[in-house]
């Protein structure tokens, strides 16, 4: 696909051909790439530096959740994990952040399912990440 196209894509709302090499992985359903493109306008060196900075804070906010002590405190660290899975497109970590979000703001506690479904879906993205961050890795060293 030549530079035209590539750019009539990006006007379509589509995902460019380099920003899909970069981000799409055959078992990716962690990220949205399609997303992740529209909240970084196809800036494919604004995307790593998202994901770095999920990787950098999420495993703080889901430590912050599980040995808060309090109400605010659980609701304020699941609310950031919230915030930050949304930033790169994570929708199904924001999902089960914000149902469990508003459990706590019910003063619920969350289901012991629900708290594995969240560490799960975690790990999912951080293999996610590792794994586009070994394949940029390895086309820095073989350019």
């Amino acid at each position: 696909m030549g530079y035209f196209e590539d750019q009539h894509n990006k006007a379509k709302g589509g995902v460019s051909e380099e920003f899909s090499a970069s981000f799409h992985t055959e078992q990716n359903d962690a990220i949205s790439v399609e997303s992740l493109h529209k909240v970084t306008n196809g800036d494919i060196e604004l995307a790593y530096s998202l994901l770095g900075l999920f990787r950098e804070h999420s495993q703080k906010y889901l430590s912050d959740f599980t040995t808060a002590k309090t109400q605010d405190e659980r609701v304020n660290a699941i609310h950031a994990l919230k915030g930050a899975a949304r930033c790169i497109a994570a929708h199904a970590l924001a999902d089960i952040a914000q149902e469990i979000e508003a459990t706590q703001r019910q003063n619920k506690d969350s289901s012991e399912e629900e708290r594995q479904n969240l560490v799960n879906v975690t790990q999912d993205i951080m293999t996610y990440i590792s794994m586009v961050e070994a394949r940029k890795h390895q086309r820095n060293n073989s350019a």
